[in-house]
């Protein structure tokens, strides 16, 4: 059993305690529901800025050595803050995740013996907190709630593929979602009640979904070539998936109940904007090519980007769907407005890895610790508090 740090936030901030990790020890079959809790009377303001987490590559000035930072960029590419430095001497650092208010970041990186997931505050920039000693642990999704990371785990020296899991940070140990060791490219629904992700079996790799709870498995692709990195919809109906045959590589999306199979052009990597009017591609040829958008709805694709350079990289979307994020062939950030395509920003150095914006809204929704939003400060100044009620989806994969 090991001990997980104790992070606690200053101020106005709500407590979050991270405590007694035991690493990837797998869970009974059947887990019980969990208790519902009463709303926490300690609030907390969403960060006034906006930002984007990369992972960058530096050069140590002094020993010519080359280490890994993470750090937040603004919307001009203007460096915020970095959360690591040279004297921890990361030999990578990957796949960026926010908590729902954008109060913590969690991201792995290689600290030597393999990569552990690492966890860090977002309001002062404090050295990260490692939360996982064995193992690979790749690919971190903050359950909605904060209470939890859907993780994939890797247990063979040099292999690709693991088993999905979850971390449960009140007991600070993860409970086993799949056990084959041959999944990956784990993505987790809006609601945080399933993963897509892809699974190797003979013939090629096949998308799936499955209930978090390890419930429900659905498998929705089949047939020859590589089935691979699944994007959900935000309503948890439709996927989007890359199907590789020899070099090429075209952009589907399918239905959850395994209907309304679509092809829609070349491309790599989908993402779906948030507001699910939009998937983004990068490129299949890296060299010549540029990220694409395609209208959900039908229609002709359009460059991410109108001009240079061209964008390589897996896009990523802001929380509005008006913005997205890629690199470029050398790494470099640039932000561009969807709208339009125009270049809003760019990082002024290169060597950046994986980009995700920041959910922070400005400061306009007043959250507690889990991240539920309670009060939006614009609709009390004028005096329209409490017009917004949440609805339950009852259709798809997101009614559960």
């Amino acid at each position: 059993m090991r001990k997980l740090w104790v992070i606690v936030i200053a101020g106005l901030l709500a407590v979050m305690v991270f405590a007694g990790c035991t690493e990837n020890k797998p869970a009974a079959k059947k887990e019980k529901a969990a208790a519902k809790e009463a709303p926490v009377g300690i609030l907390a303001d969403v960060g006034s800025v906006d930002r984007i987490l990369c992972a960058h590559s530096v050069i140590d000035s002094a020993t010519k050595k080359k280490y890994w930072v993470m750090e937040e960029l603004d919307f001009s590419g203007n460096v915020v803050r970095s959360y690591t430095s040279a004297e921890q001497n990361l030999q990578g650092a990957q796949t960026p995740t926010y908590n729902a208010n954008g109060t913590y970041c969690v991201f792995s990186a290689n600290l030597g013996q393999g990569w552990d997931l690492l966890v860090s505050r977002c309001e002062d920039g404090s050295k990260p907190n490692r939360m996982t000693d064995a193992n690979d642990n790749l690919e971190p999704h903050f359950i909605p709630s904060g209470r939890s990371i859907v993780l994939l785990v890797i247990r063979k020296k040099g292999a690709r593929d693991g088993n999905i899991m979850n971390f449960v940070l009140e007991r600070g140990s993860a409970e086993t979602i799949t056990a084959t060791e041959s999944d990956q490219n784990v993505v987790l629904s809006t609601d945080g009640k399933w993963v897509t992700f892809d699974r190797a079996e003979k013939g090629g790799r096949q998308v799936y979904v499955l209930r978090v709870d390890g419930s429900r498995l659905i498998k929705l692709t089949s047939g020859a070539g590589d089935h691979v990195q699944p994007s959900f919809s935000p309503d948890g109906k439709w996927v989007a998936y890359e199907l590789r045959m020899g070099k090429n590589s075209t952009i589907h999306m399918v239905n959850v109940d395994r209907t309304g199979e679509k092809e829609l052009g070349s491309g790599t990597a989908p993402a779906i904007s948030p507001d699910g009017n939009w998937i983004a591609a990068a490129p299949v040829d890296v060299k010549n090519g540029t990220c694409v958008v395609y209208p959900v709805a039908g229609g002709t694709s359009r460059n991410l980007l109108n001009g240079e350079p061209n964008l390589v990289s897996r896009v990523k979307w802001s929380p509005a769907s008006d913005k997205a994020a890629a690199l470029d062939a050398t790494g470099h950030v640039v932000i561009v407005s969807v709208a339009d395509g125009t270049k809003l920003g760019a990082s002024r150095d290169g060597n950046y890895g994986d980009v995700v914006f920041s959910p922070a809204t400005k400061g306009e929704v007043i959250i507690n610790c889990f991240g539920q939003k309670l009060i939006d400060k614009n609709k009390i100044a004028t005096g329209q508090a409490g017009a917004e009620k949440t609805t339950e989806m009852n259709n798809g994969v997101a009614a559960g």
